[in-house]
């Protein structure tokens, strides 16, 4: 046997340095059994809670296991562990179990690697105090100057629960069934994020899921991080809205130690409540946090409201759009020193459009908004070429989440055209509305208008507030002592209108009561008055009209040569006006009317009505059933008109007690009757001029001189 040539032997030194590894192999697998094998971590317990109580001042409580694995990598997991609040019992974290997977190597060269971390069942309970600082600063506060640096490929959360408490605004968020993977988690390398949670706040009363995804890295600064095609969308219930989807994209979330920065975010969604669908979007170039101040600007928002074929008796379509150049504020208060909110909506009514500037502030803890020096441009336009154009400056205040709505001090102008003529008024309003009680209301102090076309002009204005107000759906209002002119050709008129409003929202019936109307003034150079007094009730939906009771008097003075008449009418009676079928109803009760005798103009004679009229307007025609008293002639029928604009026709079917024809007419041809039977005929020229038919049966006629009974008058 041949012993081994001398020159292919290794060195000693080699051979040496081989069996030392070997040997230092052994000695660390030896050690690092031994170590599994025989050292207990649980037994560690103690010291890791005293060292939490003594640098962060919380309990830390392990009441589950904890197992370490060496080899390959070094493996811990622990379960049921809980951390309290600084200096208190209350709970702050607790989980059901952790992972946490290390690479050897990297420690020697003072870098963590983290190849996985896991929790399940996190719970976290972080406030913000009223002052403004977190119940997690201490826990992120950097200790020493350690250039440890930590790395984690990868981050997963399962079935994790995060509430916030912000006692500086009294709002409370909790996020729960959180799912999250993430990484790697590395200072200026790039990772990736995906999450899952559902939301609550109970204020607004909210529950929606929300996913994220966007891309990462960290800064080498502290607390440094930079986010990118960020990615948030949401669904769920938020009051009284079901979203069916919000979405939040931006460009980038930059983070430093003391600032937040948002850019190019866009924020779109849709959703319904109740029969109405609603979709909104809004863009933000900017959008900056720092310290405890934050700012945005290049703010559009758009929110679209949208009824359905069936629910378009109110409501068609309604566009507002939100324009802020600038918006600022802190955790107390928001400002935007210039904003512009534009509308258009598309309703029965017509169209509506406008806008309102001002200079906007909100208060956080009370959830109020105010607008000062808002100045409103509005035009609405119907179908038939109505149009109205309000212009307006005062004050405005909200509270959005309790509903409740204020202007103060609100002078305004409104013009337009209406079916009558011009329009104009001007005055100073007062409103509010407080929509879940259902009270609104609204005083005009002063208020004056005016409504003019070629021929008329009615002119108004108020000595006393008005107010309409409605509290659920009971509607009141007053109009006191206001001061009305009304001209027309050949009519001028001046008085004062008195009444208190009163009705039902949801039946569309409103009543007016008292009514009071007090005119006075000349028409065709004669002297007018007149009063009216009753109860108005208007059916909007049926655009129907009722005066119950409704009482009159009006006096017209005519001048003939020297010779002044005076006319007196006083109506009594029931009035129903249908705007539906354009017809006109009147009960009279003992209408009393004096009018001028049928051939001496100089003689006036009085007539007392107790009746029906019943007439078309639109058609001009109608009929009056009932009775009549002219002096002493009683007569009872009918008598109608049509025509009555153009050329007038009359029809009639009277029966008369009693008739003294000498008393109605001067100096007329004598003629005798001649009598037929028991009847008697005679020739009236006087009516040849006028288009009637009909027939009147008189029981005792007095003509001339010459009694008749039972005679019969009947025109052709």
């Amino acid at each position: 046997m041949k012993s081994a040539s001398p020159g292919k032997r290794l060195p000693f030194a080699v051979r040496l340095a081989l069996w030392v590894a070997l040997v230092l192999a052994l000695l660390i697998a030896g050690a690092l059994t031994y170590l599994t094998l025989a050292f207990d971590p649980n037994d560690l317990k103690p010291k890791i809670a005293g060292w939490v109580q003594s640098t962060y001042q919380r309990k830390l409580i392990l009441a589950g296991d904890i197992r370490l694995q060496w080899w390959p990598s070094a493996h811990l997991e622990l379960s049921r562990a809980s951390l309290s609040q600084q200096n208190s019992v209350a709970p702050f974290a607790s989980l059901e179990s952790a992972t946490v997977t290390l690479r050897l190597a990297p420690l020697l060269r003072k870098q963590i690697e983290v190849e996985a971390l896991a929790f399940e069942g996190l719970s976290l309970e972080v406030q913000r105090f009223a002052d403004g600082h977190w119940n997690i600063d201490d826990l992120l506060r950097s200790e020493g100057n350690s250039k440890l640096q930590v790395n984690i490929a990868s981050l997963v959360l399962r079935d994790a629960a995060i509430s916030v408490q912000d006692n500086a605004t009294g709002r409370r968020w909790r996020a729960s069934n959180l799912q999250m993977t993430a990484g790697p988690i590395s200072f200026d390398k790039p990772g990736e994020l995906t999450a899952g949670f559902e939301l609550a706040d109970a204020l607004t009363d909210a529950r929606v899921r929300i996913s994220i995804t966007n891309k990462f890295r960290l800064g080498a600064q502290p607390s440094a991080l930079e986010l990118s095609r960020l990615d948030v969308r949401a669904s769920g219930q938020v009051s009284e809205v079901a979203v069916e989807q919000l979405q939040l994209v931006a460009g980038s979330l930059r983070r430093t130690s003391d600032s937040w920065e948002l850019r190019d975010a866009r924020l779109t969604g849709r959703g319904r409540r109740g029969p109405e669908r609603l979709a909104l979007q809004a863009d933000c170039t900017q959008f900056g946090y720092m310290g405890d101040q934050w700012r945005a600007g290049g703010v559009r928002a758009q929110l679209t409201r949208e009824l359905p074929q069936t629910q378009k008796q109110l409501l068609a379509k309604q566009e507002l759009k939100l324009h802020l150049d600038v918006l600022h504020g802190d955790a107390l208060q928001v400002a935007a020193p210039a904003s512009k909110l534009g509308f258009s909506s598309q309703d029965v009514l017509g169209k509506w459009s406008g806008h309102l500037l001002g200079a906007a502030a909100y208060q956080v803890q009370s959830g109020e908004w105010r607008l000062s020096k808002a100045q409103a441009d509005a035009r609405w336009q119907a179908d038939a070429g109505t149009q109205l154009h309000l212009i307006g400056s005062g004050e405005v205040s909200a509270l959005p989440i309790q509903g409740v709505w204020r202007a103060e001090g609100f002078a305004f102008t409104l013009t337009g055209t209406l079916p009558l003529g011009q329009f104009e008024a001007s005055g100073r309003a007062r409103a509010s509305a407080e929509v879940p009680a259902q009270k609104f209301g609204l005083t005009l102090d002063p208020m004056q208008f005016a409504l003019r076309n070629k021929t008329l002009l009615v002119e108004a204005k108020n000595s006393e507030p008005v107010s309409i107000h409605l509290v659920n759906d009971a509607l009141a209002g007053e109009l006191r002592a206001a001061q009305i002119r009304v001209r027309d050709s050949g009519l001028d008129l001046a008085g004062t209108v008195d009444l208190a409003l009163a009705g039902a929202r949801a039946g569309s019936v409103y009543t007016f009561r008292p009514l009071a109307v007090s005119l006075s003034g000349k028409r065709a150079g004669a002297g007018m008055k007149a009063k009216l007094r009753g109860e108005l009730s208007v059916n909007t939906s049926e655009q129907r009209f009722v005066v119950p009771d409704v009482q009159a008097n009006a006096q017209f003075d005519s001048v003939s040569g020297d010779t002044v008449q005076v006319r007196r009418a006083t109506i009594s009676g029931a009035l129903i006006v249908d705007g539906l079928n354009q017809r006109l109803r009147f009960e009279t009760r003992n209408t009393t009317l004096s009018v001028s005798s049928l051939f001496r103009t100089n003689k006036m004679n009085e007539v007392i009505l107790n009746g029906v009229v019943d007439g078309d307007w639109n058609k001009g025609s109608g009929n009056f059933s009932g009775q009549a008293k002219l002096d002493a002639t009683n007569v009872k029928g009918r008598v109608g008109w049509a025509d009555a604009a153009a050329q007038p026709s009359y029809s009639f079917d009277l029966d008369v007690d009693a008739l003294d024809w000498d008393k109605f007419q001067a100096d007329a041809p004598a003629t005798r009757a001649r009598s037929t039977g028991n009847a008697a005929a005679f020739d009236v020229e006087q009516l040849r001029a006028v288009r009637a038919k009909g027939i009147a049966r008189i029981g005792t006629l007095k003509a001339n001189g010459v009694t008749a009974k039972n005679v019969a008058l009947e025109v052709q």
